[in-house]
């Protein structure tokens, strides 16, 4: 409940400062367009898609590599720039 309650304040506290300074991050007009919805549903299957494809190829991979390495050799196989066969 307390991570609700912090986010709560960091959002109010983002947009306040949004609306208060010359030259916003972003310009909180944006949501002033009368029709947003059909990119907002894009951006939503996008977002699903990368996170079912993420999840998808990191249980597969963890499913394949925990049979014969434990758990700091599954994470080493999986962390940027593994090498084959390491």
């Amino acid at each position: 409940m307390l991570e609700l309650i912090g986010a709560t304040a960091l959002l109010v506290l983002f947009l306040v400062l949004q609306k208060t300074v010359r030259q916003p991050l972003m310009p909180l007009g944006i949501w002033r367009v009368p029709r947003p919805g059909s990119v907002n549903l894009a951006m939503t299957l996008l977002g699903a898609a990368w996170i079912g494809g993420l999840t998808t190829l990191l249980v597969m991979r963890t499913d394949r590599t925990v049979t014969t390495a434990g758990a700091e050799q599954v994470g080493a196989h999986s962390a940027p720039g593994e090498k084959a066969g390491v």
